[in-house]
């Protein structure tokens, strides 16, 4: 069985740090192709999406992987799959603790997937999924998957959207 759920705009404001950049970026920026990565594979095809309904693509952001990152663990770790966290936080208080400067956020989860070529599709015929890809408000993104041989659905998948002010020092050429 696979389970997508989606999670609407939400707005507020914050501030914080951000990371230094991964180094697999740093090849991008001098030409080199971007590893393939699943996070990079699925926002290549988000972006596909994205371009196909006359949007601009979103820019990776380490930040918003950490915080993907932290909640596909969550998830795979405790065998469940929500938008609020095994400790009751939300999507933008999850922001708020990796010191990102959101003002719009939207969250995607899926289950059971075993690749980006599974879940985007899926998340494309899902309302709430598909109105967070196409979203005019939203500016970058970072994707996280887990896997637990012990939970019910075996891979967990979270990708974050989001727009930041001020703008994110944590665009990068390339998802980690």
């Amino acid at each position: 069985m696979r389970t997508l759920l989606a999670l609407a705009a939400l707005a507020a404001c914050t501030a914080g740090g951000v990371p230094a950049p991964p180094p697999s970026a740093a090849g991008a920026a001098h030409g080199e192709p971007c590893a393939a990565t699943p996070g990079q594979r699925t926002l290549e095809l988000v972006n596909e999406e994205r371009l196909r309904h006359g949007l601009p693509p979103l820019t990776a952001d380490t930040v918003l992987a950490k915080a993907a990152r932290i909640h596909a663990v969550d998830m795979a770790e405790h065998g469940f799959v929500s938008h609020t966290g095994s400790d009751g936080s939300d999507p933008s208080q999850r922001l708020d603790r990796v010191g990102y400067p959101w003002i719009w956020v939207g969250e995607n989860i899926a289950a059971g997937q075993e690749t980006p070529d599974d879940v985007v599709p899926g998340w494309m015929r899902s309302e709430g999924h598909r109105a967070n890809i196409l979203s005019s408000d939203a500016v970058s993104a970072g994707v996280a998957m887990a896997r637990s041989p012990s939970g019910e659905f075996g891979t967990y998948w979270v990708m974050v959207y989001a727009a930041a002010d001020p703008p994110s020092a944590a665009v990068v050429p390339c998802h980690p």
